[in-house]
């Protein structure tokens, strides 16, 4: 529960599935073009990718629940404070880069090490609902509520609203569900045996470390490019500012739904191929976006994006225990999820420069098919897992 809820209101529901809701009323406002506010998620990436891995080190030594209950309340009042916004570009990349910082604290990582920690012949079912059902509700919820809160209060309110929801929810259930854990892991001290798990060095001299990273880092640049820009994609379609929101909701909750079902077949199955439907559906959700004009295909492509999105929620931690173990789990999961954080930057930004250079997004969704056409062969080059379910735990 504490996963779930938590996830809802983590760095991506709050920070990254809004941004599209955001992206055209704040734009407007201050005349800027498609590709500024996208610009600042560029310059912000680099920090966040520096950052995960030192979360994931620091989650390793001191425990998920003290790093959660201080980053949920500086992200919250982080992003309350783009509120503040003035039309200076420095000013945006300032506040932008800010609250990335403090976003790397309230992810999937801190949640996965618990979870992965606590459950073994059920752990990619318990992944699969804490991590990504909590984070595609949150994906559901937050683009909605951002909606309301603009026709409301105005995208200043909006941006103190959903602030306020890492703090009021984020860290009160943290406080009040998890445990606190008596022992600080003192990472391959530890565990010296390969029983528990890869040293660092081990994982960083393998072949799927680099497969994996490589999935992560071309998926979610298109997954991130494509949701930053399809409520401006809906209604330059024809799509009302309320329908073009709904489709990144709908994108969330498709999500959901593929993340609860590929938590099923990981506990089922042997082998990681078992994820290329996943990522076959976001070849094909985008191929969808690319090709179709009409009503009809702008929203079966959010619900065949949504279906392939998240394989840095529930699949990557699983994959991530099944290959290397626990032994390392913070700083590899955290290593390989940076990867997603220069996607946010990437995908946003490749789309909103080609729309202002040329007009159309045809071109970058051309390179988003090339780059889940590779995932999918990285995902299918992929060997046996390493580690048993259970030898791990």
């Amino acid at each position: 529960m504490a996963a779930l809820l938590g996830m809802m209101v983590s760095s991506a529901p709050v920070l990254i599935y809004p941004f599209a809701v955001f992206l055209e009323p704040v734009s407007r406002q201050f005349g800027w073009g498609r590709a500024v506010m996208p610009g600042a998620l560029v310059l912000a990436a680099p920090v966040m990718s520096a950052l995960y891995p030192v979360v994931g080190w620091l989650l390793d030594r001191v425990g998920s629940r003290v790093l959660l209950l201080w980053s949920f309340v500086l992200f919250g009042l982080s992003v309350a404070s783009l509120s503040l916004l003035n039309g200076s570009t420095r000013q945006l990349v300032t506040l932008f880069v800010i609250a990335a910082i403090f976003s790397t604290g309230p992810t999937s990582i801190a949640y996965a090490r618990l979870i992965s920690k606590s459950f073994s012949s059920n752990r990619g079912l318990i992944l699969g609902i804490g991590l990504g059902v909590g984070g595609g509700v949150g994906a559901v919820v937050l683009p909605v509520l951002t909606q309301y809160l603009i026709g409301t209060f105005g995208w200043r309110g909006a941006y103190v609203g959903i602030g306020l929801a890492p703090i009021l929810v984020g860290w009160s259930t943290a406080f009040l569900l998890l445990k606190r854990e008596t022992r600080i892991v003192q990472g391959p001290a530890v565990a010296p045996d390969r029983a528990r798990g890869l040293s660092i060095g081990e994982v960083l001299k393998t072949h799927e470390f680099w497969l994996l990273l490589s999935s992560v880092l071309l998926s979610c640049t298109a997954i991130n490019g494509v949701m930053a820009h399809i409520a401006a994609i809906g209604t330059d379609r024809g799509l009302t500012a309320s329908m073009a929101a709904f489709t990144v909701s709908l994108i969330a909750v498709f999500q959901v739904a593929g993340q609860f079902l590929m938590g099923v077949f990981l506990d089922r199955s042997k082998t990681p191929r078992i994820a290329l439907p996943m990522f076959g559906c976001l070849l094909l959700g985008i191929i969808v976006l690319h090709m179709g004009h009409g009503t009809p295909a702008m929203f079966l492509a959010p619900c065949l994006i949504g279906f392939g999105a998240g394989s840095e929620y529930g699949l990557l931690p699983y994959f991530v225990t099944r290959f290397f173990g626990l032994r390392s789990f913070g700083r590899v999961y955290g290593s390989i999820f940076g990867a997603s954080a220069i996607a946010i930057g990437i995908g946003p930004y490749l789309m909103g420069r080609i729309f202002d250079a040329t007009g159309t997004y045809n071109i970058a969704f051309a390179a988003f098919e090339v780059a889940v056409a590779i995932t999918l062969v990285c995902v299918a080059s992929l060997r046996r897992y390493a580690f048993p379910a259970k030898s791990d735990a």
